[in-house]
């Protein structure tokens, strides 16, 4: 019997160094952020008998870092089941809660972990922030001071409630928490940039410059400072500065992509070879199915499917047949005004719809319009620069859209400027 209690003891203290090495393991892989593997050591551990609280909750915070948030939850429930006094847990559960969207059940936790440890600064902070999302900013300030008091040394404090105070258009205290955020050793270019815009809103545009300076000291290639520094430039009227600051936006934006005169066009058509133009090689062509005699297809550098929601980049070509036997069109003319007013129809419930300018043309010998349009669907959406060619071809209307994002479209303009070149109607089918 005791060289059985000895083996068994032996064996023991085996598998709790084993475990105890693992641990050690697991913690260090989240110290060093490899979460992933802090993951599959500390479930191999849990796996192997240690399932205590503390294994769990760290295991949790695992989760919580690869953004697996049911699984996270899951973890801390664990931990507060057997700990109900862990505010850290009832912290990082709301974390979690507050990720997926449950506000209401995130404000909740916060409040309990900070009822658990009334001076748990952090917890104060993401109650505030939830309470923003519910839109109770009186409520979210008193959080937000109340963690100051708590941690006055903390930078990260100031800074949420500098960006609290810039929501609420307080620009003044937006730009006294900033200041404390920057005594305080936390610096970076976006704070340079946060408090250059708060300076502008509190009207002082020539501090503006200098914090946004001080961002694009910090990174040269934020596009943001050097646009609002530009618009600011304008606005103290130094327009050489500010098209200084434009053009470097410009030389930023373009390093991105392959210049327009190293690109390799290639010819792209429909099925039944009705309309071609030229596109850059590598573009996908997706067709839709012709109904009531309309031809539809799109040409785009993205990879999506005639299911995806929306396409950024690219062209829509389409061909309406045999106008005059549906609507009541007897020119081309009356066409290109058909035209115009479905264009105005289909954008009257767009939040913007602006022509820019319009040109009325001969192409071989039929009449066409050109607009170039911006065009946003409400305020979740993009901005989009649009070309919209008409071409009224006898007894037919082919329209085809050059879109992209504002933003880009000035590379893409150049594209779209030698795209436009390169129509040709199909020899194949022979338009009425």
């Amino acid at each position: 019997m005791k060289l059985i209690i000895i083996a068994f003891t032996l064996m023991f203290f085996s598998i709790s160094i084993l475990a105890a090495d693992k641990y050690e393991s697991a913690n260090n892989a989240m110290f060093s952020g490899d979460y992933q593997k802090a993951l599959e050591i500390y479930t191999e551990v849990i796996m192997g008998g240690k399932q205590d609280a503390a294994t769990y909750y760290r295991r949790g915070m695992a989760y919580l870092y690869l953004n697996q948030f049911d699984k996270a939850i899951a973890d801390f429930n664990f931990v507060i089941e057997k700990d109900k006094k862990n505010a850290d847990a009832f912290n990082n559960r709301g974390l979690c809660h507050s990720y997926m969207g449950n506000v209401d059940m995130a404000f909740d936790d916060f409040s309990v972990a900070i009822k658990l440890d009334p001076k748990f600064a952090q917890a104060y902070i993401n109650r505030g922030s939830a309470l923003v999302t519910k839109g109770e900013f009186d409520k979210a300030i008193a959080d937000f001071d109340n963690a100051v008091k708590i941690d006055p040394k903390n930078p990260e404090l100031y800074l949420q409630r500098a960006g609290l105070y810039y929501y609420l258009n307080d620009y003044a205290k937006s730009v006294q928490n900033y200041d404390k955020t920057i005594e305080l050793g936390l610096i970076n270019s976006k704070i340079y940039f946060n408090r250059g815009n708060a300076h502008f809103k509190n009207g002082s545009p020539t501090k503006a410059i200098e914090d946004l300076t001080r961002a694009i000291k910090l990174d040269s290639t934020d596009t943001e400072a050097l646009m609002n520094r530009a618009y600011i430039h304008h606005f103290l009227g130094d327009s050489v500065n500010a098209e200084m600051d434009k053009a470097k936006v410009e030389e930023i934006k373009y390093s991105k992509y392959t210049p327009v005169e190293d690109l390799k066009f290639a010819t792209y058509t429909n099925a039944g070879k009705d309309f071609f133009l030229d596109l850059p090689e590598g573009w996908n062509l997706i067709e839709t199915d012709s109904e009531d005699a309309l031809i539809n297809f799109f040409i785009t550098p993205e990879n999506i499917t005639i299911e995806s929601e929306a396409m950024l980049i690219g062209v829509t070509v389409g061909i309406m047949k045999n106008m005059s036997s549906k609507y009541d069109v007897q020119s081309e003319s009356d066409i290109l005004d058909f035209w115009k007013g479905s264009l105005d129809y289909s954008n009257e419930s767009m939040k913007e719809y602006t022509v820019k300018w319009q040109r009325h043309q001969q192409w071989n010998n039929h009449a066409t319009i050109l607009n170039l349009s911006t065009v946003q669907v409400d305020e979740n959406y993009l901005r989009f620069n649009i070309y919209e060619y008409a071409i009224a071809w006898g007894n037919n209307l082919i329209f085809v859209y050059f879109q992209a994002p504002e933003e880009t479209f000035s590379y893409y303009r150049k594209i779209f400027d030698k795209s436009l070149k390169t129509i040709k109607i199909g020899e194949n089918f022979k338009l009425d």
